[in-house]
């Protein structure tokens, strides 16, 4: 099981550039997220653009606002610790649950995984559970996700005690998502 796992790590890249004066602050920023998962073939990129500020217009007027946009992709094999079965819609197979269902002492790495037709290979027939290498290689989730923020905040000082304020946003949100199945039958040994 050890060998099936990997040490997942992450990468985190930050740019920030600020500027200020007496009646105006201005942030652009750029994050970019690298992620390499502990399951085979997982994955995460996201990239962050950010700008804002403030500013005062007059003594009694100030205007905020920011804008931000995030890009993630995301990849991965199905990682629910599922029934064990290979039927996706009876629940759908999962690398956690088809290693855990495979006793220690089976070597999935050193075992095929796939015939010449690219179907599953597993120690055992009769129980439908997919190799979970197979599994991690052929069943494959994407999610690619685009998102914009805007908000936006003006405030008239009347006095000391009164104020009005006036905000406004918008969140904008995009999702395709795929599943990759390759929906050839188990081959048993």
């Amino acid at each position: 099981m050890k060998n099936f796992f990997n040490t997942g790590h992450t990468d985190i890249k930050n740019i920030n550039i600020s500027k200020s004066s007496e009646n105006i602050n201005l942030n652009l920023a750029y994050t970019s997220t690298d992620q390499e998962g502990f399951t085979p073939n997982n994955t995460l990129r996201r990239n962050n653009f950010s700008i804002g500020g403030s500013t005062k217009l007059t003594n009694k007027f100030t205007f905020n606002g920011s804008m931000m946009y995030s890009n993630t992709d995301k990849i991965s094999p199905p990682n629910a610790a599922s029934t064990g079965s290979s039927n996706v819609s009876a629940g759908g197979s999962g690398v956690f649950a088809n290693v855990l269902y495979t006793p220690r002492s089976i070597d999935l790495m050193n075992l095929p995984y796939k015939d010449d037709q690219n179907r599953s290979v597993y120690y055992r027939g009769g129980n439908d559970i997919q190799n979970p290498r197979w599994t991690a290689e052929n069943e494959i989730d994407q999610e690619v996700t685009d998102r914009s923020f805007i908000s936006m905040t003006g405030t008239y000082k009347f006095s000391d005690f009164l104020s009005l304020t006036w905000r406004s946003g918008l969140d904008s949100y995009n999702e395709i998502a795929s599943f990759k199945v390759n929906n050839s039958r188990p081959n048993f040994l």
